[in-house]
């Protein structure tokens, strides 16, 4: 299985290419077209940083 924060990393470059390499306007059409994938990095990201 894909590591979901790697996807994610990687939808959010596609998205701020398309964006003229805007990273905020990149990120939020990454969440518009792929939220289930945000979804799951949010958790994982979660996950990762709780262990603390």
């Amino acid at each position: 299985m894909k590591d979901p924060i790697t996807t994610w990393e990687a939808i959010v470059e596609t998205c701020t290419q398309r964006c003229a390499g805007n990273k905020r306007r990149g990120i939020s059409l990454a969440v518009k077209e792929n939220p289930v994938a945000h979804q799951e990095y949010l958790r994982a990201y979660n996950q990762r940083h709780a262990s603390r």
